[in-house]
């Protein structure tokens, strides 16, 4: 939220896709959505109309191969196995569609977020990438604080922890830097 919240405040047109957010920013146009496959669907239609993507998203990796529609009820004492598989990347879906369009991502991590995120720099496609160490108590998720490491193309930099306001707008200091020298 705060990274919507200081590009409006920027002057930029902010659409975020989200699932379960309570509170809205005000001048921030929603798209609910309650599946992986809504989001990535969303996504990837705004994305064709964007000069930006900043993908904050917090996705899970994996989703259960199967899904009961109704309640599993304990009971049983029989074991069951629960068989995990890959969730799309929608970085690279979006990328696919539009490869030009400024992406931003982001690398939650445990330990050092840095080298996560020029991994992820380079295997993704895109232009920005955010890390963070959500090993961190009082950091991140479920936190007003966090600490990140920001690496592009023009540079890499650590933002110490600080109130997700700030860290915010040192993310969106290096999107427009980064754009910059995309376009020269």
């Amino acid at each position: 939220r705060a990274a919507a919240r200081e590009a409006v405040r920027r002057g930029a047109e902010v659409m975020v896709v989200a699932a379960n957010v309570e509170e809205r920013e005000p001048g921030v146009r929603w798209v609910d959505v309650e599946t992986y496959e809504e989001v990535e669907e969303a996504t990837t239609r705004l994305a064709n109309h964007a000069d930006a993507l900043v993908m904050a998203a917090a996705i899970s990796d994996f989703t259960p191969a199967e899904v009961n529609e109704g309640k599993i009820r304990r009971g049983s004492t029989e074991e069951r196995d629960l068989k995990l598989v890959a969730t799309g990347d929608i970085l690279q879906t979006v990328r696919k569609s539009n490869p030009e369009l400024f992406m931003v991502g982001f690398a939650a991590t445990f330990g050092d977020p840095a080298p996560d995120a020029r991994e992820k720099l380079g295997s993704k496609g895109i232009d920005l990438v955010v890390g963070n160490d959500i090993s961190h108590e009082g950091s991140g998720f479920g936190s007003d604080e966090n600490e990140v490491y920001i690496v592009g193309r023009e540079g890499e930099k650590l933002v110490p922890r600080a109130s997700k306001m700030e860290v915010a707008r040192e993310i969106l200091d290096a999107v427009a830097s980064e754009m910059l020298g995309k376009e020269r």
